[in-house]
């Protein structure tokens, strides 16, 4: 592998283990993922955490908060057109999504269905958490919350129970632990509310 890849593996925290067949998700032949992600996916098959389990990506699981063809149909379900042609493969602690777009990789707010573009390809989004790792897995926030509340399971994520988009602060006392499926749901039903009004629109936002 390459060696910016194996500078991510060296802070693999957790890999999950399954019986599941591996299978490579049915957007690679839709040209959205790259070489580099297909190469990583095969050795990291059935998912992997980073970072103090911060970083997740996604695998081949039979459990569906491990598993890529599920998730990916549960931000479907729940998104429906905001997430036309994204395929996604990673998520940062509070769920904010990781996805390949005509083998780009763009980031997915869950709160208010923005995309962003932040890489060219696989190894340039691992090398922009490998250069700033705090900000594009959240893992300081998770050891500030699990100092305090105990562990954060590998099925969860940390919720804000203000959303930070209309100004939930980044504090412990803001964040819950909360199931990583019901988190999208819950999130999405924000995004719905906001997606694409204009900046500065006054909302009256029920979460």
């Amino acid at each position: 592998m390459d060696h910016i890849t194996n500078s991510l593996i060296n802070q693999l925290s957790f890999t999950v283990k399954d019986s599941a067949p591996f299978y490579l998700y049915e957007y690679e032949s839709h040209n959205q993922t790259d070489i580099e992600y297909i190469n990583f996916i095969k050795s990291y098959r059935h998912g992997s955490f980073f970072y103090n389990g911060s970083l997740q990506i996604y695998g081949c699981s039979s459990a569906i908060h491990y598993d890529i063809r599920g998730i990916n149909d549960h931000i479907i379900k729940s998104y429906g057109r905001m997430v036309a042609e994204l395929c996604f493969f990673a998520c940062d602690i509070f769920g904010i999504q990781f996805c390949f777009r005509n083998r780009k990789i763009y980031s997915f707010d869950l709160e208010s269905g923005k995309i962003s573009f932040i890489a060219n390809s696989f190894i340039d989004w691992i090398d922009l958490i490998l250069n700033d790792s705090e900000f594009m897995t959240g893992e300081p926030y998770k050891r500030d919350f699990e100092t305090k509340h105990g562990p954060v399971l590998l099925k969860q994520k940390i919720l804000p129970i203000r959303p930070f988009v209309i100004g939930g602060e980044y504090k412990v006392e803001n964040f819950i632990a909360y199931d990583f499926l019901d988190l999208i749901n819950y999130n999405s039903q924000i995004a719905h509310q906001i997606y694409n009004l204009p900046d500065g629109t006054k909302v009256n936002i029920k979460y």
